[in-house]
């Protein structure tokens, strides 16, 4: 996330696109959290 950022504030991409990395980011993350509860549940 941090790399991302620094991205947008050396405006290196647009913003769109990385609101868009930032979101998949946030959805992988949250997949790996739910998939490692369920590992660790068994």
């Amino acid at each position: 996330m941090l790399k991302l950022r620094l991205c947008l504030e050396l405006k290196l991409v647009n913003e769109t696109k990385i609101f868009q990395a930032q979101s998949t980011v946030e959805e992988v993350g949250r997949q790996i959290g739910g998939w490692l509860k369920s590992v660790q549940s068994q």
